[in-house]
């Protein structure tokens, strides 16, 4: 990570630390004791990074920019319990390196990579960046952004189960 990155990395952390602190939990989450902070922090440092199993390998800097917009996107994501995108990319990345994607799956990808990266995505795609999704790939990537949050929370839950179970012993 640069200097750039990590200062722009603080910036962010600051004001999201901000913005949680003026606008108060709704609902469950606001009655839970807290639970959702836990939850927040499971999420960012100790969920998996889920990727392709038929590919596994992800590069120590892409493990570093998904902890970071865990960290900084941590709460909407345990609130709508959806992925961040950088997820998504991450898991999309390693999945395109097992088979070939459909047009849908390709354009979500070249979405992520543009929104995420966006001077290398015009650099490396010009005018063949992909700026808006259909509501249909939108509607296709929640649902993975979706199943990504539910994969990393049942890794972390069961971890900690069987920690649990191996102290009782």
């Amino acid at each position: 990570m640069t200097q750039l990155d990590l200062t722009a990395f603080l910036k962010g952390a600051e004001e999201a630390r901000v913005e949680a602190r003026a606008e108060p939990r709704k609902g469950a989450e606001a009655s839970d004791g807290g639970g959702w902070v836990e939850e927040t922090l499971l999420y960012a440092w100790a969920a998996p990074i889920i990727v392709d199993p038929r590919w596994p390998e992800l590069d120590e800097e892409f493990k570093l920019r998904v902890r970071v917009a865990r960290a900084l996107e941590g709460p909407r994501c345990v609130e709508e319990r959806l992925a961040t995108d950088m997820d998504a990319l991450a898991y999309l990345h390693t999945a395109c390196l097992s088979q070939p994607f459909n047009q849908t799956w390709y354009r979500i990808y070249n979405y992520l990579f543009t929104k995420l990266f966006p001077e290398l995505a015009e650099a490396v795609l010009g005018a063949e960046a992909v700026r808006e999704l259909s509501d249909y790939e939108r509607w296709e990537l929640d649902g993975l952004k979706r199943w990504l949050y539910r994969k990393a929370m049942e890794a972390v839950k069961s971890e900690r189960r069987a920690g649990r179970s191996e102290e009782g012993w």
